[in-house]
């Protein structure tokens, strides 16, 4: 590790542990540390955590969803097999669907926007045999039970 990370490391402590005061939850998108982060979480009182675009290894999220944490799946879950196997994996009142992204759209070639999230409904829908209706609302109760 250099200093930088140690840097990181000490300012996403801080970060965790200001959540904790204010009570508010966590959202992390980890990119090549996803194994220090879940252990840094790990060690909150904070179960509110919402795990973005996450695309770790499979143990990674089974600790993330014994955690009784939440994964979001980006609009490329269309076209993406490991973000299916998330989808599939993943138990529905743990997942939410994100809009953010402009490069993971389920189109190739095509710009991603907010509207696309609808494609990630129709798929998890399809990858859970369940009516998107009723996976909106899953979706929606997870919202509920994070950030309301």
């Amino acid at each position: 590790m250099n200093g930088e990370d140690n840097q990181q490391i000490e300012d996403f402590g801080k970060m965790i542990a200001l959540a904790e005061e204010l009570e508010k939850p966590i959202v992390v998108h980890s990119r090549k540390a996803e194994q220090k982060c879940i252990e840094m979480l790990e060690s909150s009182k904070n179960k509110k955590i919402v795990m973005h675009c996450f695309s770790g290894k499979k143990l990674l999220v089974k600790r993330i969803t014994d955690n009784g944490w939440f994964l979001t799946v980006p609009t490329i879950v269309v076209r993406s097999q490991q973000f299916q196997d998330i989808a599939g994996n993943v138990p529905i009142s743990q997942l939410f669907c994100e809009t953010d992204s402009p490069y993971l759209s389920p189109y190739k070639e095509k710009r991603n926007e907010p509207a696309f999230v609808a494609e990630s409904y129709r798929k998890i829908a399809e990858i859970k045999q369940m009516d998107i209706i009723e996976v909106a609302n899953n979706i929606y109760m997870n919202w509920q039970k994070v950030f309301e």
